[in-house]
Protein backbone atom coordinates (compact mmCIF):
# COMPACT_ATOMS: atom_id res chain seq x y z
CA UNK A 1 0.00 0.00 0.00
CA UNK A 2 1.40 3.53 -0.76
CA UNK A 3 2.08 6.21 1.78
CA UNK A 4 -0.21 8.13 0.63
CA UNK A 5 -3.20 6.05 0.52
CA UNK A 6 -2.21 4.55 4.23
CA UNK A 7 -4.12 6.05 7.21
CA UNK A 8 -1.88 8.69 9.67
CA UNK A 9 -0.41 6.54 12.86
CA UNK A 10 -1.48 3.07 11.19
CA UNK A 11 1.04 0.28 11.08
CA UNK A 12 0.66 -2.61 8.48
CA UNK A 13 0.53 -6.02 9.81
CA UNK A 14 1.59 -9.40 7.40
CA UNK A 15 -0.24 -11.97 7.12
CA UNK A 16 1.42 -15.08 9.14
CA UNK A 17 3.79 -12.80 11.65
CA UNK A 18 3.10 -13.43 15.17
CA UNK A 19 1.92 -10.26 15.24
CA UNK A 20 -0.76 -11.10 12.71
CA UNK A 21 -1.48 -14.37 15.07
CA UNK A 22 -1.87 -11.93 17.95
CA UNK A 23 -4.72 -9.49 16.68
CA UNK A 24 -6.23 -12.60 15.10
CA UNK A 25 -6.55 -13.73 18.79
CA UNK A 26 -7.23 -10.79 19.70
CA UNK A 27 -10.77 -9.99 17.32
CA UNK A 28 -11.54 -13.56 17.82
CA UNK A 29 -15.54 -13.48 17.13
CA UNK A 30 -15.93 -10.44 15.64
CA UNK A 31 -16.57 -9.02 12.44
CA UNK A 32 -12.96 -7.73 12.09
CA UNK A 33 -12.10 -11.50 12.28
CA UNK A 34 -13.64 -12.21 9.01
CA UNK A 35 -12.12 -9.09 7.87
CA UNK A 36 -8.43 -9.54 8.68
CA UNK A 37 -9.25 -13.70 6.79
CA UNK A 38 -10.56 -11.48 3.90
CA UNK A 39 -6.89 -10.25 3.26
CA UNK A 40 -5.50 -13.99 2.80
CA UNK A 41 -8.01 -14.07 -0.38
CA UNK A 42 -6.30 -13.69 -3.83
CA UNK A 43 -3.10 -12.11 -3.40
CA UNK A 44 -2.63 -11.44 0.60
CA UNK A 45 -2.09 -8.12 1.27
CA UNK A 46 -1.30 -6.50 5.18
CA UNK A 47 -3.84 -5.67 7.94
CA UNK A 48 -3.82 -2.23 9.06
CA UNK A 49 -3.79 -2.02 12.64
CA UNK A 50 -3.82 1.03 15.10
CA UNK A 51 0.29 -0.47 16.95
CA UNK A 52 1.97 -3.39 16.23
CA UNK A 53 0.76 -5.62 19.05
CA UNK A 54 -2.59 -5.33 20.61
CA UNK A 55 -3.69 -3.80 23.45
CA UNK A 56 -3.16 -5.69 26.89
CA UNK A 57 -7.06 -4.77 27.87
CA UNK A 58 -9.49 -7.42 27.15
CA UNK A 59 -10.30 -8.26 23.34
CA UNK A 60 -13.66 -6.78 21.95
CA UNK A 61 -15.49 -10.08 22.47
CA UNK A 62 -14.88 -10.61 25.53
CA UNK A 63 -16.07 -7.48 26.96
CA UNK A 64 -19.21 -7.90 25.49
CA UNK A 65 -21.86 -8.08 28.36
CA UNK A 66 -23.25 -12.00 28.89
CA UNK A 67 -27.21 -12.61 29.21
CA UNK A 68 -27.95 -13.82 32.22
CA UNK A 69 -29.25 -17.15 32.36
CA UNK A 70 -32.79 -18.60 33.38
CA UNK A 71 -33.26 -22.07 34.63
CA UNK A 72 -35.19 -24.40 32.99
CA UNK A 73 -34.42 -22.43 29.84
CA UNK A 74 -31.83 -22.01 26.89
CA UNK A 75 -30.06 -18.83 25.99
CA UNK A 76 -27.33 -18.37 23.66
CA UNK A 77 -23.52 -18.08 24.78
CA UNK A 78 -22.41 -14.73 25.37
CA UNK A 79 -19.19 -14.76 22.42
CA UNK A 80 -20.16 -16.11 19.28
CA UNK A 81 -18.24 -19.32 18.09
CA UNK A 82 -15.88 -18.86 15.65
CA UNK A 83 -13.98 -21.19 13.57
CA UNK A 84 -11.74 -23.46 14.58
CA UNK A 85 -7.65 -23.43 13.81
CA UNK A 86 -8.19 -26.17 11.45
CA UNK A 87 -11.39 -24.56 9.46
CA UNK A 88 -9.46 -21.46 8.54
CA UNK A 89 -8.18 -22.77 5.40
CA UNK A 90 -11.71 -24.60 4.22
CA UNK A 91 -13.21 -20.80 4.93
CA UNK A 92 -10.74 -18.98 3.02
CA UNK A 93 -10.57 -21.69 0.05
CA UNK A 94 -14.36 -21.21 -0.25
CA UNK A 95 -13.62 -17.36 -0.19
CA UNK A 96 -11.38 -18.05 -3.30
CA UNK A 97 -13.53 -19.96 -5.24
CA UNK A 98 -16.36 -17.31 -5.32
CA UNK A 99 -14.29 -14.60 -5.78
CA UNK A 100 -12.88 -16.79 -8.51
CA UNK A 101 -16.56 -17.46 -9.83
CA UNK A 102 -17.71 -13.83 -9.63
CA UNK A 103 -14.66 -12.46 -11.52
CA UNK A 104 -15.57 -14.94 -14.50
CA UNK A 105 -19.05 -14.10 -14.78
CA UNK A 106 -17.89 -10.53 -15.05
CA UNK A 107 -16.06 -11.30 -17.72
CA UNK A 108 -18.85 -13.18 -19.71
CA UNK A 109 -20.96 -10.09 -18.71
CA UNK A 110 -17.89 -7.73 -20.36
CA UNK A 111 -17.70 -9.88 -23.71
CA UNK A 112 -21.68 -10.14 -23.99
CA UNK A 113 -21.75 -5.96 -23.57
CA UNK A 114 -18.83 -5.73 -26.03
CA UNK A 115 -20.11 -7.91 -28.69
CA UNK A 116 -23.52 -6.16 -28.41
CA UNK A 117 -22.11 -3.01 -28.52
CA UNK A 118 -19.90 -3.95 -31.64
CA UNK A 119 -23.24 -5.21 -33.23
CA UNK A 120 -24.99 -1.72 -32.84
CA UNK A 121 -21.80 0.12 -34.57
CA UNK A 122 -21.94 -2.56 -36.87
CA UNK A 123 -25.82 -1.71 -38.05
CA UNK A 124 -25.27 2.17 -37.70
CA UNK A 125 -22.21 2.20 -40.12
CA UNK A 126 -24.21 -0.20 -42.35
CA UNK A 127 -27.61 1.99 -42.09
CA UNK A 128 -25.76 5.15 -42.96
CA UNK A 129 -23.91 3.20 -46.06
CA UNK A 130 -27.58 2.10 -47.01
CA UNK A 131 -28.68 5.97 -46.96
CA UNK A 132 -26.01 6.84 -50.26
CA UNK A 133 -26.54 3.25 -52.10
CA UNK A 134 -23.26 2.09 -51.06
CA UNK A 135 -22.77 -1.50 -49.86
CA UNK A 136 -23.21 -2.62 -46.26
CA UNK A 137 -20.44 -4.62 -44.35
CA UNK A 138 -22.18 -7.01 -41.79
CA UNK A 139 -19.71 -9.38 -41.67
CA UNK A 140 -18.26 -8.71 -38.47
CA UNK A 141 -22.12 -9.06 -37.30
CA UNK A 142 -23.66 -12.30 -36.71
CA UNK A 143 -27.57 -11.58 -36.92
CA UNK A 144 -27.51 -8.99 -39.61
CA UNK A 145 -27.36 -9.62 -43.45
CA UNK A 146 -28.33 -8.74 -46.55
CA UNK A 147 -30.58 -8.75 -49.36
CA UNK A 148 -30.70 -7.30 -52.94
CA UNK A 149 -34.08 -5.67 -54.02
CA UNK A 150 -35.17 -2.70 -56.19
CA UNK A 151 -35.61 0.61 -54.65
CA UNK A 152 -38.97 1.70 -54.88
CA UNK A 153 -37.95 5.68 -55.58
CA UNK A 154 -36.16 4.31 -58.31
CA UNK A 155 -38.54 2.01 -59.87
CA UNK A 156 -41.05 4.60 -60.60
CA UNK A 157 -41.40 7.29 -63.04
CA UNK A 158 -43.68 9.96 -62.99
CA UNK A 159 -44.51 10.83 -66.75
CA UNK A 160 -46.49 14.01 -67.19
CA UNK A 161 -49.25 14.47 -69.73
CA UNK A 162 -50.87 18.07 -70.25
CA UNK A 163 -51.59 20.13 -67.62
CA UNK A 164 -51.45 18.80 -63.49
CA UNK A 165 -52.32 15.36 -64.91
CA UNK A 166 -49.46 12.76 -64.58
CA UNK A 167 -49.15 9.16 -64.57
CA UNK A 168 -46.68 6.76 -62.32
CA UNK A 169 -44.90 4.05 -64.61
CA UNK A 170 -42.54 1.48 -63.54
CA UNK A 171 -39.07 0.63 -64.83
CA UNK A 172 -36.42 -1.72 -64.26
CA UNK A 173 -34.12 -0.21 -61.63
CA UNK A 174 -31.29 -1.91 -60.12
CA UNK A 175 -30.59 -4.00 -57.22
CA UNK A 176 -29.61 -2.49 -53.99
CA UNK A 177 -28.03 -4.21 -50.83
CA UNK A 178 -30.46 -3.28 -47.62
CA UNK A 179 -29.55 -4.62 -44.22
CA UNK A 180 -31.89 -7.70 -42.71
CA UNK A 181 -32.04 -8.61 -39.08
CA UNK A 182 -31.24 -12.84 -38.58
CA UNK A 183 -32.12 -12.61 -35.00
CA UNK A 184 -35.28 -15.13 -35.38
CA UNK A 185 -34.21 -16.20 -39.15
CA UNK A 186 -31.81 -19.44 -38.44
CA UNK A 187 -31.95 -20.78 -41.78
CA UNK A 188 -30.39 -16.97 -43.38
CA UNK A 189 -28.24 -17.29 -40.49
CA UNK A 190 -27.04 -20.68 -41.93
CA UNK A 191 -26.87 -19.33 -45.56
CA UNK A 192 -23.99 -16.57 -44.13
CA UNK A 193 -22.24 -19.30 -42.70
CA UNK A 194 -22.03 -21.27 -45.56
CA UNK A 195 -24.12 -23.89 -44.01
CA UNK A 196 -26.44 -24.10 -47.25
CA UNK A 197 -23.37 -24.92 -49.97
CA UNK A 198 -22.12 -23.12 -52.45
CA UNK A 199 -23.72 -19.52 -53.74
CA UNK A 200 -25.53 -21.47 -56.24
CA UNK A 201 -27.19 -23.87 -54.50
CA UNK A 202 -27.37 -21.58 -51.21
CA UNK A 203 -29.58 -18.87 -53.58
CA UNK A 204 -31.67 -21.75 -54.74
CA UNK A 205 -32.39 -23.36 -51.20
CA UNK A 206 -32.93 -20.01 -49.34
CA UNK A 207 -35.17 -19.08 -52.47
CA UNK A 208 -36.85 -22.42 -51.43
CA UNK A 209 -37.26 -21.94 -47.70
CA UNK A 210 -38.32 -18.53 -47.72
CA UNK A 211 -41.17 -20.10 -49.96
CA UNK A 212 -42.28 -22.64 -47.75
CA UNK A 213 -42.39 -19.58 -44.86
CA UNK A 214 -44.74 -18.16 -47.09
CA UNK A 215 -47.29 -21.02 -47.60
CA UNK A 216 -46.86 -21.96 -43.84
CA UNK A 217 -47.94 -17.88 -43.55
CA UNK A 218 -50.88 -18.26 -45.67
CA UNK A 219 -52.23 -21.20 -44.16
CA UNK A 220 -52.33 -20.44 -40.72
CA UNK A 221 -56.01 -18.71 -39.31
CA UNK A 222 -53.60 -16.02 -36.99
CA UNK A 223 -56.32 -13.26 -36.93
CA UNK A 224 -56.37 -13.05 -33.16
CA UNK A 225 -52.86 -11.44 -33.27
CA UNK A 226 -54.14 -8.46 -35.29
CA UNK A 227 -57.24 -7.38 -33.05
CA UNK A 228 -56.98 -3.95 -31.34
CA UNK A 229 -57.20 -3.79 -27.98
CA UNK A 230 -57.90 -0.29 -27.55
CA UNK A 231 -61.68 -0.52 -29.87
CA UNK A 232 -64.93 -2.24 -28.73
CA UNK A 233 -64.94 -5.79 -28.41
CA UNK A 234 -68.04 -5.68 -30.86
CA UNK A 235 -65.82 -4.23 -33.75
CA UNK A 236 -64.75 -7.19 -35.85
CA UNK A 237 -64.39 -5.68 -39.12
CA UNK A 238 -61.08 -6.21 -39.51
CA UNK A 239 -61.20 -10.31 -39.40
CA UNK A 240 -60.46 -11.77 -42.58
CA UNK A 241 -62.49 -14.47 -43.76
CA UNK A 242 -60.59 -18.13 -42.66
CA UNK A 243 -61.36 -19.84 -45.67
CA UNK A 244 -59.93 -18.14 -48.53
CA UNK A 245 -59.00 -19.56 -51.56
CA UNK A 246 -55.30 -18.68 -51.17
CA UNK A 247 -55.20 -20.26 -47.51
CA UNK A 248 -56.96 -23.68 -48.94
CA UNK A 249 -54.08 -23.26 -51.75
CA UNK A 250 -51.14 -22.61 -49.41
CA UNK A 251 -52.24 -25.37 -47.09
CA UNK A 252 -52.52 -27.97 -50.07
CA UNK A 253 -49.07 -26.47 -51.47
CA UNK A 254 -47.84 -27.73 -47.76
CA UNK A 255 -49.65 -31.28 -47.76
CA UNK A 256 -47.74 -31.72 -51.03
CA UNK A 257 -44.43 -31.23 -50.04
CA UNK A 258 -44.96 -32.64 -46.63
CA UNK A 259 -45.31 -36.02 -48.72
CA UNK A 260 -42.61 -34.83 -51.08
CA UNK A 261 -40.51 -35.14 -47.49
CA UNK A 262 -41.44 -37.75 -45.58
CA UNK A 263 -41.98 -37.49 -41.83
CA UNK A 264 -38.48 -37.07 -40.75
CA UNK A 265 -37.83 -34.47 -43.51
CA UNK A 266 -41.32 -32.72 -42.86
CA UNK A 267 -40.38 -32.15 -39.39
CA UNK A 268 -36.80 -30.91 -39.47
CA UNK A 269 -38.27 -28.22 -41.85
CA UNK A 270 -41.13 -27.37 -39.44
CA UNK A 271 -38.37 -26.59 -36.85
CA UNK A 272 -35.77 -25.04 -38.56
CA UNK A 273 -38.83 -22.67 -41.00
CA UNK A 274 -41.50 -22.40 -39.16
CA UNK A 275 -40.52 -23.23 -35.24
CA UNK A 276 -36.88 -20.87 -35.63
CA UNK A 277 -34.50 -23.43 -33.99
CA UNK A 278 -31.32 -24.29 -34.63
CA UNK A 279 -29.69 -27.34 -35.57
CA UNK A 280 -28.09 -27.62 -32.37
CA UNK A 281 -31.12 -27.09 -30.25
CA UNK A 282 -33.07 -30.16 -32.30
CA UNK A 283 -29.71 -32.00 -31.43
CA UNK A 284 -30.19 -31.73 -27.90
CA UNK A 285 -34.50 -31.82 -27.87
CA UNK A 286 -33.55 -35.47 -29.99
CA UNK A 287 -31.59 -36.51 -27.29
CA UNK A 288 -28.58 -36.76 -30.30
CA UNK A 289 -25.56 -34.80 -29.00
CA UNK A 290 -23.37 -34.91 -25.74
CA UNK A 291 -21.66 -38.18 -25.90
CA UNK A 292 -18.38 -36.38 -26.76
CA UNK A 293 -17.43 -33.02 -29.01
CA UNK A 294 -16.33 -35.39 -31.77
CA UNK A 295 -19.46 -37.49 -32.07
CA UNK A 296 -21.43 -34.08 -31.79
CA UNK A 297 -19.79 -32.45 -34.61
CA UNK A 298 -20.80 -35.58 -36.85
CA UNK A 299 -24.50 -35.39 -35.56
CA UNK A 300 -24.67 -31.69 -36.18
CA UNK A 301 -22.79 -32.04 -40.05
CA UNK A 302 -25.62 -34.75 -40.57
CA UNK A 303 -28.35 -32.66 -39.34
CA UNK A 304 -26.83 -29.75 -41.71
CA UNK A 305 -26.98 -32.14 -44.93
CA UNK A 306 -30.28 -33.44 -44.24
CA UNK A 307 -31.92 -30.28 -44.34
CA UNK A 308 -29.89 -28.90 -47.56
CA UNK A 309 -31.19 -32.50 -48.59
CA UNK A 310 -34.93 -31.20 -47.85
CA UNK A 311 -34.37 -27.45 -49.42
CA UNK A 312 -33.39 -29.46 -52.61
CA UNK A 313 -36.42 -31.33 -52.41
CA UNK A 314 -38.89 -28.45 -51.88
CA UNK A 315 -37.07 -26.54 -54.66
CA UNK A 316 -37.84 -29.24 -57.23
CA UNK A 317 -41.32 -29.50 -56.19
CA UNK A 318 -41.34 -25.59 -56.77
CA UNK A 319 -39.55 -25.31 -59.80
CA UNK A 320 -36.38 -23.81 -58.85
CA UNK A 321 -33.81 -26.12 -60.10
CA UNK A 322 -33.78 -26.91 -63.91
CA UNK A 323 -33.46 -30.17 -65.00
CA UNK A 324 -30.87 -30.24 -67.44
CA UNK A 325 -28.58 -32.85 -69.18
CA UNK A 326 -25.76 -33.72 -67.69
CA UNK A 327 -26.63 -32.35 -64.38
CA UNK A 328 -27.62 -34.86 -61.67
CA UNK A 329 -31.09 -33.89 -59.78
CA UNK A 330 -31.12 -33.65 -55.88
CA UNK A 331 -31.79 -37.38 -54.67
CA UNK A 332 -33.81 -37.58 -51.31
CA UNK A 333 -34.03 -41.08 -49.85
CA UNK A 334 -35.96 -40.41 -47.09
CA UNK A 335 -38.41 -38.45 -49.21
CA UNK A 336 -38.50 -41.77 -51.41
CA UNK A 337 -39.90 -43.99 -49.05
CA UNK A 338 -42.92 -41.43 -47.81
CA UNK A 339 -45.48 -43.46 -50.72
CA UNK A 340 -45.10 -46.52 -48.24
CA UNK A 341 -46.04 -44.87 -44.93
CA UNK A 342 -49.63 -46.22 -45.29
CA UNK A 343 -48.26 -50.06 -45.24
CA UNK A 344 -45.87 -50.51 -42.50
CA UNK A 345 -44.27 -53.66 -43.91
CA UNK A 346 -43.47 -51.87 -46.66
CA UNK A 347 -41.98 -48.75 -44.93
CA UNK A 348 -39.76 -50.97 -42.58
CA UNK A 349 -38.26 -52.57 -45.16
CA UNK A 350 -37.35 -49.82 -46.82
CA UNK A 351 -35.77 -48.19 -44.27
CA UNK A 352 -33.80 -51.03 -44.00
CA UNK A 353 -32.88 -50.83 -47.35
CA UNK A 354 -31.62 -46.93 -46.65
CA UNK A 355 -29.54 -48.45 -43.78
CA UNK A 356 -27.76 -50.76 -45.67
CA UNK A 357 -27.13 -49.54 -48.37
Amino acid sequence: MSEAKKPAAMVEINPGSAEWQAWLAYHRGTKTEMRMLACLVGTPRPWLARSKMPPASPSPAAMRPSIPQVAGSWAPPAVHASAPEGRIDQIVERMEVAEARRAKENEIDKRRRKKAKHSDDVLEEALEAVKINRTPYINGAENLGTLKVPDPLEEQEIIRAGRGHFTVKKKNAPLRERVVSLRDDPVGRMAKRGQLGPPDERDVGLKAARHWQQFCEQSEIGFASGIDTTRDVVDFSHVPKIDTDQRLMAVEQLKRLSRALGQEGDNLVRRVLAEKLELKQIAVMMGMIGISKKMDEKVLDRLAWRFRECLATIAKHLGYVVETPGRRSPRDRHAAISRFVGNTELDRAARRAINED
